[in-house]
């Protein structure tokens, strides 16, 4: 939601001023630019265009990329996880809204 991308660059700005320098900052910037993305993708589902389906799809995948620094720390089994919740969203989409494909423009 919009509320992301302001708490997004909230958390950057924090890191920026306050945490360890070797710790990655630029992916909470680039979550508020998923965010964005993600809201676009949403109100094109709304108006039932296809192009929302696919910018949704990409906006998940962008994010799991984005994550990967950020939750590397965890291990392998940790990020299999994130990743396995993080696609979860999508396949859902698909599964809802693939027999009612042909009225999306």
């Amino acid at each position: 939601s919009i509320f992301l991308v302001f708490d997004n660059i909230r958390t950057y700005l924090d890191l920026v001023l306050h945490s360890d320098p070797r710790f990655p900052h630029w992916p909470f910037l680039a979550f508020a630019i998923v965010a964005v993305i993600t809201f676009i993708s949403v109100v094109g589902l709304w108006f039932w265009k296809k192009w929302g389906i696919s910018l949704f799809i990409i906006s998940k995948i962008l994010g799991l990329i984005v994550a990967i620094p950020v939750i590397n720390s965890g291990g392998f089994g940790f990020l299999l996880r994130w990743f396995i919740i993080g696609l979860l969203g999508p396949v859902i989409l698909v599964v809802l809204v693939s027999r009612k494909w042909h009225h999306f423009d």
